[in-house]
């Protein structure tokens, strides 16, 4: 298992989309505070109202509603096309989304669709890939897997890659913060 740098990831995630899942205690609370200390132009979507440190959008409302997802747009529209935030750090993101089979509101797609285009990195964080949106996993460029256990959970890792969920039950523990890296053509497992 290789040792990875913030900074190192850093370069390997620029200007792309991002998934981050793993479950409470595996590291990926951890791994967004270093990637935000790496890079000062960042900003996080912040529900629990947890990085204090950070340059942060803290919605009123921190459990799935329309509120919450009309609040987290409407910070969405307001950022599009601002070329002073290089890294978004979208926390609790599967709160965002009052369905996740619907289509993603327009001003999430908007931020899928011209991130690259606006060379800005977007990190979608959650406890589960199954939590979130078909249309944001699908989108992904890189994944970033934690630990992950549940049985629908490990099927959608293969889902993305064959053999995702066997390199999940025999590679990672939960309290390592170890991770799956899977860019499309590359599989590693890394040490924050």
């Amino acid at each position: 298992m290789q040792k990875i740098s913030s900074q190192q990831i850093l370069e390997r995630i620029n200007g792309k989309q991002v998934i981050i899942v793993g479950l409470r205690g595996a590291g990926k609370s951890y791994l967004i505070e270093q990637l935000a200390k790496a890079e000062n132009k960042h900003v996080f979507i912040d529900p629990l109202d947890e990085h204090t440190e950070h340059t942060r959008f803290v919605p009123s409302r921190r459990m799935r509603s329309e509120q919450l997802q009309a609040e987290v747009c409407a910070f969405f529209r307001k950022i599009q096309g601002n070329a002073k935030i290089k890294l978004m750090l979208c926390d609790e993101s599967n709160q965002y989304f009052i369905n996740k089979w619907q289509p993603l509101p327009a001003e999430v797609q908007d931020l899928v669709d011209y991130s690259r285009h606006d060379k800005k990195t977007i990190c979608w964080v959650a406890r589960r890939i199954t939590q979130l949106p078909t249309d944001i996993t699908e989108l992904g460029d890189i994944y970033l897997f934690f630990k992950q256990t549940g049985k629908n959970d490990l099927r959608a890792l293969d889902d993305v890659c064959s053999g995702l969920k066997d390199i999940m039950q025999e590679q990672i523990k939960s309290d390592e913060h170890n991770f799956i890296y899977f860019d499309g053509n590359k599989t590693e497992v890394l040490k924050i």
